[in-house]
């Protein structure tokens, strides 16, 4: 099977699999609520709905926003849950299959890379991408409000992400870990709570939760600052920094021709390593104001074709974030970029 063409071709892919996923919460959902003879956002007489729009939400409309995405595959229209679960599993295996095929090619998929960075599971993967897709579409806040019986739940719960992916209580009951502060998705910050209050804490399946908008930007391939670090750090392609723009950037560094070739040695041995090899590559360098500290750092980025993110530490250390979340945010954002 092809790979994807790019981020954006995955991405389309995943949201369709997240369609069919909802689709099928929302047909067991209306079986419960028959059971109980109620059901959400549901009229008999179409005439009654009018005066309430924002307010109700149809089971025709919701099927409509769910089969946006679906359309030009018919034989997923019209069908019973064991159909749609069918679908579902296809659809996944195909996502996966062409995911493979991207990476064997050397294709970039940022979501997955976002995976591979923080060390994220499958699990918590989806669950970024069910934050992810109301920044993509609005579509989306109509459909979780809808799920939740919540005209006011825009943003998905951890109540519903994890009646959505767990199969059993006892998976909902394990898979609340992923929501502790050390895993990846808090402790990265890539998501947030937002529904947090430290007046009055509310349970933790009464939270709901949002993507960082760093993140959201990462996903969708663009390369600007954090806004939280804009304040003291920018950023610069190495040349514009350097007094010539053109020529050896080497020429510029100011120290021995044996310590410059043991240092480009070493980086393009690590760069020919495994990327956990040259995660693990930090240069620190020490010396006097004047002594070349950045134009040796410059010179290493411009051999790696990478860009710099330049910060002033007086300005980290009186603004307006901890100095300490400020180095935490810094260097996320070298690993994002990267830089």
């Amino acid at each position: 099977m092809n790979a994807y063409q790019n981020s954006l071709a995955h991405l389309s892919e995943e949201l369709k699999r997240l369609d069919l996923l909802l689709h099928i919460q929302a047909l067991q959902s209306r079986k419960q609520h028959q059971q109980h003879e109620y059901e959400f956002a549901t009229i008999a007489s179409a005439s009654l709905l009018e005066g309430f729009q924002g307010l109700v939400m149809s089971e025709e409309e919701i099927d409509n926003l769910l089969s946006e995405n679906l359309r030009e595959h018919h034989q997923y229209s019209n069908l019973d849950p064991s159909d749609l679960m069918d679908a579902l599993e296809k659809i996944g295996v195909q996502i996966q299959t062409k995911r493979n095929a991207s990476l064997e090619q050397g294709v970039y998929l940022s979501l997955p890379h976002l995976s591979y960075l923080f060390q994220l599971t499958p699990f918590e993967e989806q669950i970024v991408l069910l934050c992810l897709a109301p920044e993509l579409d609005r579509k989306y806040e109509r459909i979780y409000a809808y799920l939740q019986n919540d005209i006011t739940q825009k943003k998905p719960g951890i109540d519903f992400v994890l009646s959505l992916l767990c199969g059993s209580p006892e998976e909902k009951l394990a898979a609340r870990r992923v929501f502790s502060i050390d895993a990846p998705l808090l402790k990265y910050q890539l998501l947030q709570f937002s529904s947090e209050s430290s007046e009055q804490p509310v349970p933790l399946l009464s939270r709901s939760l949002k993507l960082n908008n760093r993140i959201v930007n990462f996903i969708l391939g663009i390369g600007q600052l954090d806004e939280k670090i804009d304040f003291f750090a920018r950023l610069a392609q190495p040349q514009t920094t350097l007094r010539q723009a053109q020529g050896d950037a080497w020429e510029q560094v100011q120290t021995t021709e044996e310590l410059k070739v043991r240092l480009r040695s070493l980086t393009q041995w690590y760069f020919q390593q495994s990327q956990q090899a040259r995660e693990k590559l930090i240069y620190l360098f020490q010396g006097n104001y004047g002594t070349g500290k950045r134009a040796m750092a410059e010179a290493l980025c411009q051999e790696l074709k990478i860009q710099m993110v330049i910060a002033d530490v007086a300005a980290m250390l009186n603004g307006r974030i901890p100095f300490e979340e400020s180095v935490w945010l810094l260097f996320r954002e070298a690993l994002l970029l990267p830089a």
